[in-house]
This record gives structure tokens, sequence and C-alpha cells, in this order.
């Protein structure tokens, strides 16, 4: 009896995506958890980190990070936020002040 043939690179694809699945899935458990903790439960934040508080916020512009500099800002926090993109980084800091009246 002989096993068949097949390309070795096909599993490694494979075991790359499942991999890939595995950590996207592992991270955002991960953000899940925190917003659930921190953003939507009764928790004072300003109480806790003070009035003056400052949080920073990479990949602020997009996606998981604008998210969670909205909700931050929501709280009362001053946000530093940090990109790649200015044209993008000024549009959102535009946004936060204008809706939240924070500082940005």
């Amino acid at each position: 009896f002989s096993f068949p043939q097949f390309d070795t690179s096909t599993l490694q694809y494979a075991l790359l995506g499942i991999g890939t699945w595995s950590m996207t899935m592992t991270v955002l458990s991960k953000v899940a958890a925190f917003c659930k903790l921190y953003l939507e439960s009764e928790v004072d934040l300003k109480e806790r980190y003070g009035d003056n508080s400052w949080a920073l916020v990479t990949g602020s512009t997009d996606g998981i990070g604008k998210a969670l500099s909205l909700a931050l800002a929501s709280k009362g926090f001053n946000i530093v936020l940090v990109s790649r993109n200015e044209q993008k980084l000024r549009k959102v800091r535009e946004e936060i002040e204008r809706r939240h009246g924070v500082n940005v």
C-alpha cells in the first residue's frame, strides 16, 4: 500500500490559514472582552482614572481603533490618536472634538 502523493505547499497554506484564523479569533475575543468590561459596563472610568485622563489609541483612523477612540471620548477621555495617514487623522480628530468636546 502506498500513500497518494500531494503537494506540500497545499498543506502549508491550509495550516497558515488555520493559524491566521485562530489568531484573529483570539485577538477579536480579547478586544470584545475589553469593550464589554470597560466600555459597555457601569464602571465609571472617569472616577477610576481621574478627570483629566488621556488614552492613547493606535490605528485610530479606521475600524476598531476608530471605534475605540470614539467610545473612550464618549466616556470623557482626552485622546492621543496614532495613525500613518495624516489626512484621516485630522478628520477623526475633528469628529471626536465636535461630537465629544475632549482634547485630541
